[in-house]
């Protein structure tokens, strides 16, 4: 492997991290397990799980929002890559709220390559590209580091330590996040080669790599990351880089590289940027997110011991965050103690082209780690502009993992250009005392938390908290001992079979407390095999680890619970073929429990129900005002999923079998909100009687479908089209819906619109939904007089109609509705999603990138002269 390294360094990289990654995810490589995140819940289409699944389940250990990944990714996931097969492009969403802006909500990732590769794809093969971008974010790290002139141990450290890291691991379904996190070290490899040659080429892959970060789908993460990326080149280019060009030709290049990769994104950002008015969201600028809710200091053990609350958790239906997302991600402690051994133990003058870099990131690091559990001044980052918008304590994982990461191979390089000398022998001992205090002294505070649930969970923390514990301990041990003892590659070995010892203890597999503690067995022979390198006993070394991998692997078969089976997380019930044949174009309303939220998107249904990160202002209002009685959690205020949220019920009061459900309740208290939408039938789960209220027969909604769900009617839905043959005049979205929802108000011939006066046309007409595609509807009317028709979808600026192919204007209705007004007689009239922001974007990134082409491609005339 020496050789290998030394002859092919790049290629000992790819394959080293591609096997190591087959390792620790053996059962998803060759088992066919899965790390799909529907497959974890037991609610994403049926109660249960997927339809006709019959495979293993895991023990919910997962402290983290899976709810984010299950319902409102991946469904959307599926919806985004049939509409791309099918040649179009997804600009809008007709199968969930009344219809949503797709590309305006960013973290569709609709335009990052990656992302429409996976969306393209079966969904059989996305948890190999769940896998690919834990490779590629490590073979990135690798890159940046080797360029950054640190050696091949080194280099292949950060790679390692950075796709194993907890931004990964933890997240490896929330692609919005891993996105991101797989981006940004790409864009430190772009600063690193362009502080070295500031030329037209560097300055294109630096433009790459901004555009490709800022389309990876979450721009809180990008923020940080760009920033972090930027300030490391102003630390680099001051710390020893010396500029071959005048430092205004450099500062232009800065420049055209910046503005061409925003340009490069302009395809997803426009769209953006003219939705944000129109949208609402949770993050206002000059609000407090970006300072609110810190994460409690006692889950600060979880950095260096991820396994410490490796416990039972409840199945997440909405956004709600665990522990794992309000850390952010983990580093463990040997990554921490190389950073800080190469701090303090290699003498200040050794490799100083890397000592700039090791504080910078040791610094970033510490930073953000001490924002996010709160401690001022560093939280005051949180109140600038933009940062103002940002949760770090999840957001800005990728970018501290990924400065731990880099800056614990900057270390190990000090460490490996200084001599054996009792000094720097003394001066690790000294670090990874300090280190093992700092552990400890975290560790027992979240002892003292995990004291009040030994009782009921000794057999969960047994292995993760203690044992885990123990594992940090004992590698911070054996690499003090391996630092003392080894050289050249004994000493790399060794390292990197510490790392990958103890990231391969907490990777999340849902095993019960006994596979969790046979975990050891495999870890306790790694460890082993690291004390035969450092003994120089090869042949025991390789043994043991032989006998250590056979053990991981054969774990797995053997577990009850784990990791699912691969399967379709949207296999289609019988409730879909028969929710197709009779709603057609009506909509449907359901208990969270049944079809969640989004997974109207796979089936081609329409949902009123939605999940959005950017929901349309006036709809989501709509829904506030006419279809509950109760006001969401500010977390879930865009997660409508058919889960009516109630005050806390006082214990002292029994529940009462007879009383309607919440969602009942909703339904009959806003039964007129629901019917103005079209919401046909209703979907609940076996033992919901939405009847057991309804004060008599008209007040009941007819059982059309008893099977594996329940389908109810409401006949007093209004079909998706119609006719207003009246129509009123209101000041503002908000005084429209509030006259559309009036009890004497009839919306079957009468509209409320914003911006023309009031007025009445003929006596009737009927309007037909002739063709229904995203982003073209084609209405058949036939109107007695004139009259206004009237499409119960999410009125939205970039929809343009025509009548009988002439243009017409779009108008809002009843404060969310799109109409148009049509004289008497037999039309055509026809809705096209066009909006300019996205032909624009679509303009200015092709633009872009043919800017991209020619400046990698240029051919530099001559040597550049210095000043």
């Amino acid at each position: 492997m020496v050789e290998v390294a030394r002859r092919w360094p790049g290629a000992a990289a790819a394959a080293l991290l591609g096997v190591v990654l087959a390792m620790c995810y053996a059962p998803v490589v060759f088992a066919g397990k899965s790390l799909q995140a529907p497959l974890y819940t037991a609610s994403a289409v049926v109660p249960g799980g997927p339809w006709g699944y019959a495979g293993r389940r895991p023990a919910n250990t997962f402290d983290v929002d899976l709810a984010t990944p299950a319902f409102y990714e991946w469904p959307l996931n599926r919806y985004i890559g049939r509409v791309l097969r099918s040649g179009e492009l997804p600009l809008w969403n007709p199968h969930q709220g009344a219809g949503v802006p797709v590309v305006a909500n960013y973290s569709t990732r609709v335009f990052f390559p990656f992302q429409m590769a996976l969306d393209v794809s079966p969904p059989a093969l996305w948890d190999f590209f769940f896998l690919l971008r834990l490779w590629a974010a490590g073979w990135l790290t690798y890159r940046f580091l080797s360029r950054a002139g640190l050696g091949w141990t080194a280099a292949v450290f950060g790679g390692l330590g950075y796709m194993l890291s907890g931004a990964f691991v933890w997240f490896i379904n929330l692609e919005q996040y891993v996105n991101a996190a797989m981006a940004l070290p790409l864009w430190f490899l772009a600063v690193e080669s362009f502080v070295a040659r500031p030329d037209a080429r560097r300055s294109a892959w630096a433009a790459l790599a901004v555009g490709l970060n800022l389309l990876a789908g979450q721009p809180e993460i990008t923020l940080y990351g760009l920033t972090a990326g930027g300030l490391y080149g102003v630390v680099r280019w001051r710390s020893g880089h010396r500029l071959r060009v005048p430092i205004r030709r450099a500062m232009v290049w800065v420049v055209v590289a910046v503005s061409t990769g925003f340009a490069l994104a302009a395809v997803q950002l426009f769209p953006f940027a003219a939705h944000l008015p129109n949208a609402h969201h949770l993050h206002r600028s000059g609000g407090d997110m970006g300072v609110r809710d810190p994460a409690p200091p006692i889950l600060a053990i979880q950095i260096f011991v991820p396994s410490f609350y490796e416990l039972p958790t409840f199945l997440r239906t909405k956004p709600d965050n665990g522990s794992w997302d309000q850390v952010g991600g983990y580093a463990g402690v040997l990554a921490a103690f190389l950073l800080l051994a190469g701090l303090g133990a290699a003498p200040w003058r050794a490799s100083p082209a890397g000592r700039a870099p090791l504080i910078f990131f040791g610094a970033l690091a510490a930073w953000l780690l001490l924002k996010n559990f709160g401690l001022p001044p560093f939280d005051w980052i949180g109140y600038l502009p933009f940062f103002d918008q940002v949760w770090t304590p999840r957001w800005g994982g990728p970018t501290w993992c990924f400065a731990v990461a880099a800056g614990s191979s900057f270390g190990l390089q000090r460490l490996l250009e200084t001599p054996p000398t009792a000094t720097r022998r003394a001066r690790i001992l000294l670090v990874a005392a300090g280190l093992l205090v700092l552990v400890s002294t975290l560790a027992a505070k979240g002892f003292t938390a995990l004291a009040p649930l030994q009782d009921a969970y000794w057999e969960f923390i047994w292995p993760g908290a203690i044992g885990g514990s123990l594992l940090a301990a004992t590698v911070v041990g054996f690499a003090t001992i391996a630092l003392w003892q080894c050289r050249g590659a004994g000493l790399a070995v060794a390292l990197l079979a510490l790392l990958v010892i103890e990231r391969w203890l907490p990777i999340p597999r849902g095993y019960p407390p006994l596979l969790l503690t046979l975990r050891f067995a495999p870890v306790g022979l790694g460890l082993a095999a690291v004390a035969f390198v450092v003994l120089r006993r090869p042949p025991a070394a390789v043994g043991s680890a032989v006998v250590a991998l056979a053990v991981g692997l054969a774990l797995d078969p053997f577990a009850p619970l784990g990791l699912p089976r691969r399967a379709d997380p949207a296999a289609a019930p019988p409730v879909v073929r028969v929710l197709k044949g009779l709603a057609r174009h009506d909509r449907i309303m359901g208990d969270a429990r049944v079809l969640a939220p989004n997974y109207a998107s796979v089936f081609g249904l329409y949902d009123v129900r939605h999940v959005d990160a950017l929901a349309v202002d006036w709809f989501h209002r709509f829904v506030e005002e006419g279809l509950e009685t109760h006001p969401r959690r500010w977390w879930h205020a865009l997660w409508f999923v058919g889960d009516p949220e109630r005050p806390p019920r006082s214990p002292a009061l029994a529940p009462d079998a007879a009383a309607p459900t919440r969602l009942e309740q909703d339904l009959r208290a806003r039964l007129r909100g629901y019917s103005l939408l079209g919401v046909r039938y209703i979907v609940a789960p076996r033992g919901m009687d939405l009847n057991r209220a309804a004060a008599g027969e008209a007040d009941r909604f007819p059982l059309v479908y008893d099977g594996e769900a329940l389908v109810y009617e409401n006949r007093a839905a209004l079909p998706r089209a119609f006719v207003a043959t009246r129509w009123e005049a209101a000041a503002g979205p908000a005084a429209a819906r509030a006259r559309a929802l009036s009890p004497d108000f009839d919306p079957r011939v009468s509209a409320v619109i914003e911006d023309a006066s009031a007025g009445a046309g003929g006596s009737g007409g009927v309007a037909t939904i002739a063709e229904y595609r995203p982003t073209r509807v084609r209405l058949e009317v036939d109107l007695d007089g004139a009259g206004l028709v009237v499409l119960s979808d999410t009125f939205y600026p970039g929809w343009r109609a025509s009548v009988d192919g002439r243009p017409a204007p779009i108008h809002r209705v009843n404060g969310v509705f799109r109409g148009v007004f049509v004289d008497g007689g037999r039309h055509e009239v026809m809705m096209r999603f066009l909006p300019s922001s996205q032909m624009w974007g679509l303009g200015v990134s092709a633009a872009a990138l043919l800017v991209v082409a020619a400046l990698a491609f240029r051919v530099p005339h001559g040597p550049p002269r210095a000043r």
